[in-house]
């Protein structure tokens, strides 16, 4: 799916759809930086970034900087936060978690299991995701399902909770 600001393809792994064509309530999706520019503009929508490979980017706006050059450190941010992005040392793939801020309120986790570690999920939440980073997967539950996940080895795991308001 081509970026909004057109400066990029990103891989959507969830959507929930909002009223409008245009527009979700929730949606989970792998993207590709590979060169500097703007970033996207979505506004009402809260943001968390993990970077998964390369270095990272710095992100400027007028009034501060954040960089996101840790693997799997969350970056939060507002969507309505104009921003320019520079990438450090060459492309990178981000995590990228987009909640409608009247719609539910994000938590977000990594873990990082031993390979052969069989993991146990309930979800007590109304939706929790698990993304399985070494075999990009995505593992989607409701409120109350179980699941258990068997690590493979060098895999981290991101885990995202949702709780409508």
């Amino acid at each position: 799916m081509p970026w909004r600001n057109g400066g990029g393809l990103t891989t959507e792994l969830y959507l929930l759809p909002g009223l409008s064509s245009e527009s979700f309530l929730f949606r989970l999706s792998r993207a590709e930086v590979s060169i500097d520019g703007p970033f996207s503009i979505f506004p009402d929508i809260d943001r968390i970034l993990l970077l998964i490979e390369g270095n990272g980017f710095d992100l400027k706006s007028e009034l501060r900087k954040v960089e996101l050059n840790k693997k799997l450190v969350p970056l939060t941010f507002k969507g309505e936060e104009v921003f320019s992005c520079a990438l450090l040392d060459g492309p990178c793939v981000d995590f990228n978690i987009m909640t409608d801020r009247s719609y539910a309120n994000t938590t977000i986790s990594v873990i990082h299991p031993p390979a052969g570690t069989v993991m146990n999920f309930t979800a007590s939440c109304d939706l929790k995701f698990i993304y399985d980073i070494g075999n990009e997967k995505l593992y989607k539950l409701e409120k109350n399902d179980q699941y258990n996940l068997e690590v493979s080895k060098g895999s981290s795991l991101i885990v995202v909770e949702i709780n409508r308001k």
